[in-house]
């Protein structure tokens, strides 16, 4: 297990197909309850466990995450997977961050309660473990029982919302306002996203 220091990065993958104030509520959260120094946004390029047909360009992926985290200085984005292409494996991007930071920084990894089920099927999950703190977070319909060895749960006031909802709305023409940041709404209408 190892061990801690005062400096805490948060990393925060996923596609973010489209991000949305769940994710911004969340992020902040954690980052004030954990104390972590800043939360970095991780778009994937193409996520391993999950069909790639209906997935954005990485690249308006990245600028609607971009555009949504602008005015937080506590939050960053890396577009480390999108880079290194091919399926996004969470350990890669941890080697990455590890790397990157040095072992004088503490790495937490956040997942939601939804990945929990599938996270003995992640590769090298055991490297995981060495590589983050990983930080659990309450989805609805979840429960943050029977977690891992080594893992922690935070339990945040639920938003329920998500990208699929989203794109369910924007699908049958339905107002999304409010549910995503004006920026990244913007995006979605210039590009025709999710119609």
């Amino acid at each position: 297990m190892p061990k801690y220091p005062q400096n805490k990065i948060g990393i925060f993958g996923g596609t973010f197909n489209p991000i949305h104030i769940g994710h911004l509520a969340m992020a902040e959260a954690i980052r004030e309850t954990i104390g972590l120094k800043k939360v970095i946004f991780v778009p994937s390029y193409m996520p391993p466990h999950k069909s790639s047909r209906k997935l954005t360009a990485a690249a308006l992926r990245f600028q609607m995450v971009k555009s949504a985290i602008k005015d937080n200085v506590f939050f960053g984005l890396s577009d480390s997977e999108i880079k290194r292409q091919g399926k996004s494996y969470s350990v890669d991007t941890l080697r990455y961050f590890r790397k990157t930071y040095g072992r004088s920084t503490g790495l937490y990894f956040i997942i939601g309660a939804d990945s929990l089920p599938e996270l003995k099927k992640w590769r090298e999950v055991k490297n995981i473990f060495k590589l983050a703190r990983i930080v659990v977070v309450n989805r609805p319909g979840y429960s943050l029982k029977n977690l891992p060895s080594g893992a922690v749960s935070i339990n945040l006031p639920g938003i329920d919302v998500s990208s699929s909802q989203i794109r369910r709305l924007i699908g049958r023409g339905s107002s999304i306002r409010y549910l995503v940041p004006q920026a990244v709404c913007k995006i979605i209408q210039r590009h025709k996203l999710y119609r």
